[in-house]
């Protein structure tokens, strides 16, 4: 298999497109709702594998067409994808200025790895930070607790705990500490392998419980963090062969066959339900085991390294320095984008995931941002409470009775079911403390608008919940 360098060796830039490329795969293959999205970044993947020659080249087509398939439903979609379509307009931007205007090859160049550095730890530090509320880390409902359940009830059908009382005490503060004090570490010399090393084994877990993609799009932007100089001393690695029912192929495609495997196998699971369960737990698992046996595969050499010299040299490139500035509008992109959920705008793609936030309705039970001081947007305070839907066709499930709703999403919704031609529907409702019914509401322009604007179109929230305590929700 030929290579993009000189010296038949993957470069930095051909190890980000693949993983990277593969880890967008990964996200698709899930559970394979869009079967025109998923085959394209299979066979993406598998041509920027083969065709090193023009490797650079199809990375930008695949840009352009994951960009288009994940702004199709944005903001509805997972944060790992919000992380995705992020990443992929500044490297479209940053690849097209460099063959437009400066007459550059299509590679990721330091500083495009620079701003895929302060991508993860910006996104790992707001994870951290939304978790920095009194329901994550004191409630019964907490989402580091929710998730050892889940684990568990995915191969067992049944809500269990399995682990000693002081482990769900302990663990929501556990994953503040790690996502919060390792993000900041990934900016430093000294703690910055260590930090990279823990946030691994951190998506090791995760990934038992169906978070793989996540975890392979997180992964694919940690290459970003590989000091040059290292990469260049070890790039031989990636390219070793390895016999594969006697054919040899290089360690980077072995890793690239095995994810490309587990898609398959979730295709074939969740199209004939071969393992008879209901929530498709067991290939889960199975597919989270086979992502962790696969990464631990391909970095073997590094791992058998760390261990028998007890000693790894990671000269990391600073974070401060010649900073470019078109830099500087992404990170505040990034920055904005994760500062919704305070500043009165979205709650939910905001890099809070499994967070047990709230910002809703003029208060908060983030521990240092309570009382909302920085809320500049009024979206999460001007809520509506739906009382009682009085339908005219009883085959639609109405899934908003008893429910809160900020007004911007509770318009969509209306918007959505007019399109449906409904031709009446009545709703009993609560606004600014006073209850209405509202007769064809449909067909009322102080509450369905004729067309969604920008804010319908971009806000996008959580459910809100009734009860004291904040349920967990991605």
């Amino acid at each position: 298999m030929t290579k993009t360098t000189v010296n038949s060796h993957y470069s930095k830039s051909d190890l980000f497109i693949i993983l990277y490329v593969s880890a967008y795969y990964l996200n698709e293959s899930e559970q394979w709702i869009n079967i025109i999205s998923s085959s394209f970044s299979l066979i993406i993947l598998i041509l920027c594998l083969l065709l090193s020659q023009y490797r650079n080249i199809l990375f930008l087509v695949f840009l352009f067409f994951s960009t288009y398939f994940i702004f199709d439903k944005y903001p509805k979609v997972s944060n790992h994808s919000t992380l995705i379509l992020f990443v992929n307009i500044y490297l479209i931007f940053s690849l097209l200025t460099k063959k437009l205007f400066k007459n550059e090859k299509l590679i990721i160049s330091n500083n495009d790895f620079l701003v895929l550095r302060w991508t993860l730890i910006i996104v790992y530090f707001f994870t951290g930070f939304h978790k920095l509320n009194y329901d994550f880390l004191f409630s019964e409902n907490s989402c580091a607790n929710w998730f050892h359940t889940k684990i568990f009830f995915l191969f067992t059908n049944q809500i269990i705990k399995p682990y000693p009382d002081i482990i769900y005490l302990i663990s929501p503060f556990l994953v503040v500490i790690l996502e919060l004090t390792e993000s900041i570490a990934l900016m430093f010399k000294r703690t910055q392998l260590i930090a990279l090393c823990s946030f691994i084994l951190f998506h090791f877990y995760l990934s038992l419980g169906g978070f793989i993609d996540f975890a392979a799009v997180c992964i694919s932007l940690m290459i970003a963090f590989i000091p040059s100089k290292s990469f260049l001393k070890y790039q031989y690695v990636f390219s070793q062969k390895i016999n594969l029912l006697s054919v040899k192929i290089d360690r980077l495609c072995f890793y690239v066959i095995g994810l490309i495997f587990i898609g398959i196998i979730v295709y074939i699971e969740r199209t004939f339900n071969i393992l008879q369960t209901n929530n498709h737990g067991y290939i889960i698992i199975i597919s989270g085991l086979l992502f962790i046996i696969n990464i631990i595969y391909f970095s073997w050499f590094f791992i058998k390294k760390l261990y028998n010299e007890k000693k790894f040299v990671w000269e990391s490139e600073s974070l401060f320095y010649n900073v470019p500035i078109q830099v500087y509008p992404f990170i505040i992109l990034l920055l904005f984008q994760g500062s919704q959920n305070y500043l009165g705008l979205s709650t939910a793609g905001t890099f809070s995931m499994f967070s047990n936030l709230k910002t809703e309705g003029g208060s908060s039970n983030h521990i240092l941002l309570k009382n909302n001081p920085i809320e500049v947007f009024s979206f999460q305070k001007d809520l509506v409470y739906i009382n009682e839907i009085i339908p005219p066709d009883k085959t639609i499930n109405y899934n908003i009775k008893n429910k809160i709703l900020p007004r911007v999403d509770f318009e969509g919704y209306l918007h959505y079911l007019k399109k449906l031609k409904i031709p009446k529907l009545d709703i009993v409702l609560e606004y600014n403390t006073k209850k209405y019914l509202e007769k064809n509401i449909l067909y009322n322009s102080s509450w369905t608008p004729s067309t969604l604007d920008l804010k319908h179109k971009f806000l996008y929230f959580r459910q809100i919940h009734l009860t004291n305590d904040v349920q967990c929700v991605w």
